[in-house]
């Protein structure tokens, strides 16, 4: 008895849509590519990527979605031949699957087609795996990296996560929403003063106790970052407490309290841009509370070889308490 080869295009649309809806990603891809007729049913089904990750390394890339099961990666020793599959395998992927580039993480050692790489993220990481920290430290220039940031269009955050230097003034750092710069002792507090970010992280921090404090009382009196919502800086050796709120009319706070982010978007937790939170509610315990000028509250907490900065931006539109309003029983006001 002979049988006839059974092929999907003869089953009813509803029929095949309930099996193509079955099928995991990894099995549609190919048959997109088999029959024109496929990809467009796999189109009409809606299937959402949440968007992606994409990391870029030293011969590798990976790609992974956020809202469904799916990773896959292509190693090559040719960095122009792995970038050129990469924009192809992409561009399959987004027809069928619809979704923005979350996070587009690049290693450094791709700096000569930095130029090229013209892509959209939510948020660009710029990091080097420490095995090839040698081969690249001294090779790799602020040139490169501007390249990067002119040819890449970074919507929300920017992370130089090291562990070389990773050094530019370029203007996109001064105003993206949200900026995290490890081995970010290059930077001055002429730097600081011009950023306008409104989420700020900088480890190994070169600033003195001194320079922190001038820079908390600019910040009072209006001369600072009015975007500002949180701050965070890490320095080897810890910090002197006294030392950095000298001035401020801080008054300590015992009490648990969470800080509510402002207009949250997961993203931010790509890059971790916001250490020792959960979502978008940070929870702060021992602190010291000034008032700005215009009447918003700032709170900074340390830990040991962290200070965060929290800056009460949603309280804008509440009565807002004058210094001498600011009296809270069994704290201490430190001048």
């Amino acid at each position: 008895m002979s049988s006839t080869p059974f092929s999907l295009m003869e089953l009813p649309l509803l029929p095949l849509s309930i099996l193509l809806k079955s099928m995991p990603l990894d099995s549609l891809i190919p048959l997109s590519e088999t029959n024109q007729r496929f990809k467009q049913f796999i189109q009409l089904l809606h299937i959402k990527s949440g968007g992606y990750h994409v990391d870029i390394d030293e011969r590798r890339f990976k790609i992974s979605m956020l809202k469904q099961n799916f990773r896959c990666s292509f190693q090559e020793e040719s960095k122009s031949f792995l970038l050129r599959n990469l924009s192809e395998t992409l561009h399959k992927l987004r027809e069928l699957f619809p979704g923005p580039i979350d996070q587009l993480s690049i290693c450094p050692s791709f700096s000569n087609y930095f130029y090229d790489i013209n892509m959209e993220c939510t948020v660009l990481s710029v990091g080097l795996d420490p095995y090839f920290m040698l081969e690249y430290q001294n090779a790799f220039t602020e040139e490169y990296l501007n390249a990067l940031l002119n040819s890449v269009n970074f919507k929300k955050g920017l992370s130089l996560k090291g562990p070389i230097l990773l050094r530019t003034e370029h203007e996109k750092i001064f105003d993206i929403d949200w900026l995290k710069i490890k081995c970010s002792e290059w930077i001055t507090t002429a730097i600081l003063q011009k950023m306008k970010n409104k989420v700020i992280f900088l480890a190994d921090i070169s600033f003195s106790d001194k320079e922190i404090n001038e820079f908390l009382h600019d910040l009072k009196n209006g001369n600072g970052n009015n975007q500002l919502q949180v701050l965070t800086f890490e320095k080897e050796g810890g910090f002197n407490e006294m030392e950095i709120i000298r001035g401020l009319n801080a008054v300590e706070m015992k009490e648990e309290r969470v800080y509510k982010i402002s207009e949250f978007d997961p993203s931010i937790q790509n890059d971790r841009f916001l250490p020792f939170n959960s979502g978008g509610e940070i929870s702060i315990f021992d602190s010291f509370d000034f008032i700005r000028n215009d009447g918003i509250r700032c709170t900074i907490e340390f830990d040991y070889e962290v200070i965060q900065l929290f800056v009460w931006n949603q309280e804008k539109n509440k009565k807002r308490p004058r210094n001498d309003d600011f009296e809270i029983p069994a704290v201490k006001r430190f001048c």
